[in-house]
């Protein structure tokens, strides 16, 4: 132990600290030195006990004599972790050395327990307060990220449309550098007309001065407007013959435009070099006009002979793509007895022809007839000829055209066989690529009351099927819009309550995120009644984080928020 000189017994009060460092000069050393090296190494933090009082286990007189000899082992001393420590002889934290107050330099009393319990509860509750405050701070954190990842989301939906709209603009700057071009093309083509008429030799053995005539005739545009006012004779076998040889369309033209002016004489003159070149001027690109205006201004005798020319060849022209369009206007022209004839032809190939592209637009010109001497169970025996395959030719482009116009224009007796057929298979025709376009004509326009509530009903079973569908998706849109808000209403409940086979959620989030779904949610969305529009959007709230990570159902996701911005949405439980 250090010592100082013995020849004083007391030390006045205000050195006592100077003369107490002078006695232990190894303790402070340390002191100074672990001081330094903390300062050096690490930086200074926060310890919650350097707020506690130093304390030894017992009491020593306020009277410093420095002869008087203490226990060394009895004192103690805080480390810096706030713990106490024995500065018996078994220590190795420091020397023993007395420890006194600097201060007073006396001794400090022993804390009791009631104040170590109390500065200890106050420790506990600063801790708590920051913990508290680091609790705010989280969940501020986890506020501020979910907006950023909705600005994501929104970002991309928009970068999705932005993306779509340059495409969209793309595609219609290359049609119109294809328009502008084929306007060129046509441009140039028309200025070479008077050119390649003038030019046009025929080569006919005995025609030499007739077709010098029908060159210097089409000299020039303003020689034609002149020759079409005179009352001159024409060679109207050239003039045909252009047209089927050069298919010259002012050939046409100027044979049309004198039909409206001319002589009864000159009109036969034209009818007979018509008519002995009728089929062939039928299936003319620009001859089947020449004859469709023969039938419109021709003498009924004229109009029978043509008719009767077409005799034998129905079929042939109904599929033709120029022809059908004469057997449409002789149709719209000659007498019932006529008619029946040449309809009876077309029975001999029922199946094939219904779904023509061409002879198509023929049955529907029949199915539009209304007989009135000359009764022809046309529907019967189109029915029997197509029975039980209805369904099939619903599904075709051009059979779907036909059975929607067999809905439009025959009697109910004539088209109940079809509807029902049609309504049997409603399913299958409604996911058609055309079939679709017939389940929408029933749901809007059928007449039977029952016959649209069947389809309804059935968009209503079948809904969460359909609406992931391609093409029916269309349909379950056509339903929601005519069904009113009832129908509305039992729809959203269907696909709230009911799920998929595989899938524990409700068929409603299923649909959004599908690949068509998302469509009929966005059409409720935006068109429903505003209780419906919140009954949809409440119920997708709860599944945001599984849309914004679908493709399509990031499309909901966005207008979901956007219809709920103006609406608080509480979910705090209430108690009855």
């Amino acid at each position: 132990m250090l010592a100082t000189s013995s020849s004083t017994t007391h030390l006045d009060p205000t050195n006592n600290h100077q003369r107490y460092q002078q006695r232990h000069p190894f303790y402070y050393q340390q002191q100074k030195k672990i001081a330094s090296s903390s300062s050096i190494s690490t930086p200074s933090t926060y310890n919650l006990f350097n707020s506690l009082p130093l304390f030894t286990t017992k009491n020593i007189t306020s009277d410093w004599d420095i002869h008087h000899h203490h226990n060394k082992d009895d004192l103690v001393v805080p480390t810096n972790q706030g713990l106490i420590t024995d500065f018996g002889s078994s220590s190795t934290h420091s020397p023993k050395e007395e420890f006194y107050d600097d201060y007073y330099l006396k001794p400090r009393d022993i804390l009791d327990t009631d104040t170590m319990k109390y500065q200890l509860k106050d420790a506990m509750e600063i801790i708590q307060s920051l913990n508290q405050k680091v609790h705010l701070l989280t969940e501020d954190l986890q506020q501020k990220q979910h907006t950023i990842n909705s600005l994501q989301s929104t970002i991309t939906i928009k970068d999705l449309e932005i993306q779509e709209q340059s495409r969209r603009l793309a595609k219609l700057i290359n049609d119109n550098a294809e328009l502008k071009y084929k306007q060129k093309i046509l441009t140039q083509e028309f200025d070479t007309i008077p050119n390649r008429i003038t030019n046009t030799v025929l080569v006919e053995k005995g025609v030499s001065e007739q077709t010098n005539k029908w060159q210097r005739w089409n000299d020039d545009k303003p020689e034609y407007k002149r020759h079409m006012e005179k009352n001159s004779n024409t060679d109207w076998d050239t003039l045909v013959n252009r047209i089927l040889k050069s298919t010259d369309q002012q050939a046409s033209i100027y044979l049309q435009q004198r039909l409206k002016t001319c002589t009864l004489d000159q009109k036969q003159d034209i009818f007979k070099a018509v008519h002995r070149e009728a089929y062939a001027l039928m299936t003319n690109r620009f001859g089947n006009f020449l004859v469709q205006r023969l039938f419109e201004l021709g003498t009924p005798e004229q109009i029978h002979a043509l008719a009767q020319s077409m005799v034998g060849h129905v079929i042939t022209l109904t599929c033709e793509p120029f022809g059908c369009h004469v057997v449409q206007k002789a149709l719209d022209s000659v007498d019932e007895n006529m008619k029946a004839k040449l309809v009876t032809e077309l029975f001999e190939r029922i199946p094939d022809t219904i779904v023509h592209k061409s002879a198509c637009h023929v049955w529907q010109k029949v199915f539009e007839i209304r007989w009135t001497h000359h009764h022809m169970p046309v529907m019967n025996v189109v029915y029997q000829a197509l029975k039980n395959k209805w369904h099939q030719v619903a599904m075709d482009e051009t059979g779907s055209l036909v059975i929607q116009n067999i809905f439009e224009n025959l009697p109910e007796s004539d088209k109940r066989p079809v509807l029902d057929e049609i309504l049997a298979n409603m399913f299958t025709i409604a996911r058609g690529q055309w079939g679709n376009w017939v389940i929408q004509h029933i749901l809007e326009q059928a007449e039977d009351s029952e016959d649209r509530e069947k389809a309804f009903n059935m968009v209503l079973e079948r809904g969460i099927q359909l609406s992931m569908d391609q093409f029916a998706s269309k349909v379950v849109e056509k339903a929601l819009s005519i069904g009113g808000p009832d129908y509305m209403a039992k729809f959203i409940h269907h696909i709230s309550t009911e799920s998929r086979s595989h899938r524990p959620r409700i068929a409603l989030i299923d649909i959004a995120s599908d690949q068509y779904g998302n469509y009929v949610v966005q059409w409720i969305i935006n068109n429903a009644k505003e209780n419906h529009k919140l009954d949809v959007c409440r119920l997708i709230k709860r599944h945001m984080v599984s849309l914004r990570g679908s493709k399509y159902g990031q499309r909901v996701a966005f207008l979901v928020d956007k219809a709920l911005k103006h609406y608080e949405i509480t979910t705090y439980p209430i108690r009855e």
